[in-house]
């Protein structure tokens, strides 16, 4: 750790994750649903709940660079397949591809978020608009979280 009065920035336990699903997630047409992300490849500082709120909720304040894959089953041609990034409950950033065909898709976004160290949180919501509801493939559905910088 390089302390603040020589440039750096303090911090001594910087987290990263990533998560998955377990199987498949029934999308409903047309509603914005929280990603059930359950299965952690990895957590360093036990800041991802895989168990409850499934959210990143982490204790350094800083910005964090968050990468996200989204995968559907089964698409209608050119329908919206939206990952939405979730900060505090309210949508912060909205990666909106149209699929291509109807065999099934992985779709990847990244986004830089801040959070205050404490209370701020992420949630990764999913979004299609087929006419009906379609299952997200969750082992392709996650993201990775990394700490970038304060």
């Amino acid at each position: 750790t390089l302390g603040t009065a020589n440039g750096g920035t303090g911090v001594t336990a910087i987290g990263s994750v990533a998560v998955t699903g377990s199987s498949t997630q029934s999308v409903n047409n047309a509603t914005y649903t929280k990603a059930t992300l359950n299965v952690e490849s990895y957590d360093t500082n036990s800041w991802w709940d895989s168990a409850t709120n499934y959210r990143f909720t982490p204790q350094v304040a800083g910005k964090y660079l968050i990468l996200a894959n989204t995968g559907i089953n089964a698409p209608v041609d050119a329908q919206y397949v939206i990952t939405a990034f979730y900060k505090n409950g309210a949508g912060a950033f909205y990666a909106q591809p149209r699929a291509s065909g109807t065999n099934n898709q992985t779709f990847s976004s990244f986004y830089v978020m801040s959070f205050n160290g404490s209370t701020d949180y992420f949630e990764m919501y999913l979004y299609q608009d087929a006419g009906s509801a379609k299952n997200f493939d969750m082992d392709r559905t996650g993201v990775s979280i990394v700490w970038v910088g304060p």
